[in-house]
């Protein structure tokens, strides 16, 4: 259901700023980007360099960085574009609420807790002593195990398996295809082959957390892999048993992530870079994609490379490299002539 449209004067009232008299009035119906914005519509910008297409484009708003300089009679300057944009998003684009029902064709175990007002869509089973809380979405065929506990506004979205005995908190997002709790990888030699070591601990979730389609996130060996608040992972990342990620963190797509790694707060982790087993990442660090992490890296650092080194050494090897066709094509005919010449001295020598 479309929403209703909103005045920059409401929006400044959501964001705590003041809205130019001029066009306070003006209503906006949606929020898109410049090249798709429309005549009814808000857009944004965010570097100065594209104010020239704000300009040309059909927006009947413009969002701008206070201080920025424009002569746009459309622009609405504010502290935070990102923060308007966002309130923009969520007026029109509200997110999913509960239903509160549950559908007929779903497994609900007897000793389950269901909160108030959780939605539990088609096929979806949730097991023995499990407990969801209230305002959570369990969508169609999705996996509940036994022992799971579930906390409040949460969704965990289609084909979503949440294994037994993972522990989740409030307001996370678990996307399509996810598997919370599974066993980790573990075989050693014993008695002459590999055994499998059960692994009986479990995977804590945080508070705010959202887990992307696919990924998998495996329990720990005996304690707890564990997620930090308000940390992301992308669609198709492996975080592997006894993992410990810390809050604030962001592990972009097909990153893998070895057994009993920590992870620091604040991390931020490029696409399909692999972690080493038992190191630590520190806080704040940040790590290119694709990049192979064979050591610990210390807090703050910023590292890039197969094996990574810190990111200005990657820069000046990378440039290097770039240069070495024009190298070699200088080199080359000084390796000839060398070449010649000790042939030359070596046929002198023995005449």
């Amino acid at each position: 259901m479309s929403q209703p449209a909103i005045t920059v004067a409401e929006l400044c009232d959501r964001i705590r700023v003041q809205p130019p008299a001029t066009i306070a009035g003006v209503a906006i119906a949606g929020v898109t980007t410049l090249e798709l914005v429309g005549e009814n519509e808000a857009s944004f910008v965010l570097k100065p360099r594209y104010l020239k297409v704000a300009a040309k484009s059909k927006a009947a708003v413009v969002l701008v960085p206070e201080g920025m300089k424009t002569d746009d009679p459309r622009a609405l300057p504010v502290p935070d574009v990102w923060m308007a944009v966002l309130a923009l998003l969520e007026h029109f684009h509200p997110a999913p609420r509960s239903s509160g029902t549950v559908h007929d064709s779903a497994v609900v175990d007897a000793s389950a807790r269901i909160g108030a007002n959780v939605e539990i869509g088609p096929c979806a089973v949730i097991g023995k002593d499990a407990r969801i809380g209230d305002n959570t979405i369990v969508d169609a065929h999705a996996v509940i195990e036994r022992n799971v506990s579930i906390g409040a506004d949460c969704q965990i979205l289609a084909n979503a398996v949440v294994r037994h005995g993972t522990r989740m908190g409030d307001r996370v997002i678990v996307h399509a295809g996810a598997v919370i709790g599974d066993d980790g990888f573990k075989y050693e030699l014993a008695g002459g082959r590999l055994r499998k070591v059960p692994q009986v601990g479990i995977v804590v979730i945080e508070d705010d957390v959202e887990i992307g389609a696919n990924t998998t996130i495996d329990r720990a060996g005996f304690h707890e892999t564990r997620i930090g608040a308000r940390s992301k992972i992308d669609n198709l990342v492996h975080i592997a048993h006894n993992v410990v990620v810390g809050s604030d963190s962001i592990i972009v797509a097909q990153v893998g992530v070895a057994g009993s790694t920590k992870i620091g707060r604040g991390v931020m982790i490029g696409g399909q870079t692999g972690i080493k087993d038992n190191i630590t990442i520190g806080d704040g660090s940040k790590i290119g994609a694709r990049s192979g992490i064979s050591s610990s890296v210390k807090p703050g650092s910023e590292m890039m490379g197969y094996p990574a080194m810190p990111m200005p050494d990657y820069l000046r090897s990378l440039k290097a490299l770039k240069r070495l066709p024009a190298v070699m094509e200088e080199v080359l005919p000084l390796v000839r002539e060398m070449k010649r010449q000790r042939e030359e001295s070596d046929e002198d020598g023995d005449w």
